[in-house]
């Protein structure tokens, strides 16, 4: 089993993210589900991994695109 992170330490890395872009963010939560995912060894069957990148980035485009739809729309009180 993976070592384990103390919780100040993933408090701490929360905190960081919040100042991160949304790539950066779908990319450490795609780490920290792969560690959780993983084996005893670190390792993780091709097929969960390719599974766990394709929905990751496929949220993480889904998002950009809400967010460049809902720029281009006009404010409703203005």
């Amino acid at each position: 089993m993976p070592k384990s992170i103390s919780i100040p330490k993933q408090l701490a890395s929360v905190k960081a993210l919040r100042k991160c872009s949304d790539l950066e963010k779908a990319i450490a939560t795609t780490a920290l589900i792969f560690r959780n995912s993983s084996d005893s060894d670190g390792k993780l069957e091709k097929a969960t991994a390719k599974d766990l990148l394709q929905t990751q980035f496929g949220n993480f485009t889904e998002v950009r695109e809400l967010t460049c739809i809902k720029k281009q729309e006009p404010h409703p009180h203005g």
